[in-house]
């Protein structure tokens, strides 16, 4: 498994010096859910002077029918770059792919979607080579997954995991200020809002932290992802190293124990 990193600043060296191998970049305007996000420039400059390391775009946003010909050109243009792969939500990127003869890998990012074998493999055969899998499922789960399915897959190890997106402005309507820490007073749970461009991010309000189940992991990923987000350029850097030279007890102690549902399906799931 290679450690890819989802930057929030652009010390890109100082994190491939850290032991991550290649990086996740949220495309400014066709992403959502990041802290930060990089412009088709950025990403051009980054792989001219980085030309060996991974990089890949993530496209996570909904597509609206006046953004079509913007998407286009700005895949066409990631096409020549030669980046590793885009992660995908909105299915024109799949259309617009199989419409210019592009020959970028994709890899399926619907959230909460990448849930079952069956899904997985539907998509490759409609030219998918990746899945980005489902924060909401079990390690069983994950493992019979990869058991039955087709491509490749790639999760999250560390990070704040996505819960809900809204088109609207909800926090600037109430003359709130983004991020906002909240609580749900039914269950407790803090969550973190973040309103930018693209709408409203609903964030659970404690980082994933998959360091419990990594030696499983590592037997079924390609990718393991380790996201920034708001930790600060030193915490980060010693959160990859103590991924790379493995050490659970430090990761713990640097962003907390949260497993998610590594060992508890979720009720959400729906059942045969």
């Amino acid at each position: 498994m290679q450690l890819l990193s989802i930057p929030t600043d652009h010390n890109f060296s100082d994190y491939l010096s850290c032991g991550v191998e290649g990086f996740l970049f949220p495309l400014k305007d066709f992403s959502c859910d990041f802290f930060s996000y990089f412009t088709l420039e950025e990403i051009e400059n980054f792989r001219k002077e980085k030309k060996e390391v991974p990089c890949f775009v993530i496209i996570n946003k909904m597509i609206e029918n006046k953004e079509i010909e913007k998407l286009r050109k700005t895949m066409v243009a990631l096409d020549q770059m030669k980046i590793d792969g885009i992660y995908f939500y909105d299915l024109a990127i799949l259309q617009i792919k199989k419409e210019e003869s592009l020959m970028v890998p994709l890899s399926f990012f619907q959230t909460h979607m990448a849930t079952n074998s069956e899904t997985l493999n539907f998509y490759v055969g409609q030219g998918v080579s990746g899945a980005f899998l489902s924060n909401e499922i079990t390690l069983e789960e994950i493992k019979q997954i990869s058991e039955h399915s087709l491509c490749s897959f790639t999760g999250l190890l560390v990070g704040y995991p996505t819960v809900a997106m809204s088109k609207r402005k909800l926090l600037s309507n109430l003359s709130m200020k983004s991020p906002l820490d909240i609580k749900e007073p039914v269950s407790g749970q803090n969550y973190l809002v973040l309103e930018q461009g693209e709408g409203t991010s609903f964030l659970y309000g404690k980082r994933l932290n998959a360091s419990s189940v990594y030696d499983s992991l590592r037997e079924v990923l390609t990718y393991g992802v380790i996201k920034q987000d708001d930790l600060d350029h030193d915490t980060y850097c010693e959160v990859i190293r103590n991924f790379k030279n493995f050490n659970q007890e430090r990761i713990d102690a640097l962003i907390g124990r949260n497993r998610g549902f590594f060992f508890r399906k979720s009720i959400y799931r729906v059942k045969k």
